[in-house]
């Protein structure tokens, strides 16, 4: 029994990164996405940060934007990150930047910080002939309660938020959510067995 245990573990953590290496749906494909930040103006209360999601991104990093000249920036992660600029005054008010990150990181940022998605790549129709995406975001003034204004090149009235990383389709997230169920399960039940 130990040993079929162990061959189902094998085998769900083997479909588990199968999985997350599978490529784009049926009809699409992956193209590359670059960012590039102009600043309408100087913003001397702010700080620009991005940062990058799953494993192996690169954690909250300050980034130096010029208004004479547009910068690239990039999350170091192929799932994409955000990024934020936050009001000095609402930096100041986190004793740590591991609070800050937290803040960060939800859903919804502090009031006056604006945020947006950069991705390393997206998802396109195989019919689309562009080979790679590169997504100019404009910032200018806001206001105090909702922040800067951040303006993607590529938006559209469909995807406001233009193109953005890629995450897994839902049938691919589902099965290599079984395979780590089934994994977890098939370990406990062996460790039990066991004793």
């Amino acid at each position: 029994m130990s040993r079929f245990l162990l061959a189902v573990t094998v085998a769900a953590v083997a479909v588990g990164v199968a999985v997350a290496d599978l490529g784009p749906p049926r009809g699409s494909k992956y193209v590359p996405v670059t960012t590039t930040v102009k600043l309408e103006k100087s913003f001397p209360d702010h700080t620009f940060y991005v940062m990058g999601f799953g494993p192996g991104a690169a954690p909250l990093t300050k980034v130096e934007l010029d208004p004479s000249k547009p910068t690239k920036v990039d999350a170091k992660s192929r799932y994409g990150g955000r990024l934020f600029a936050v009001p000095n005054e609402v930096a100041k008010s986190f004793k740590t930047e591991k609070e800050l990150t937290d803040a960060l990181r939800k859903e919804k940022p502090p009031a006056g910080v604006s945020m947006t998605s950069i991705g390393s790549r997206t998802t396109l129709k195989e019919a689309d002939k562009r080979t790679a995406i590169d997504r100019v975001l404009v910032i200018s003034a806001g206001d105090a309660k909702t922040g800067l204004k951040i303006t993607d090149s590529e938006a559209d009235e469909k995807d406001p938020e233009g193109p953005t990383a890629t995450a897994p389709a839902n049938g691919r997230l589902l099965v290599g959510g079984l395979a780590a169920a089934l994994a977890v399960v098939a370990g406990g039940l062996w460790v039990v067995r066991r004793k």
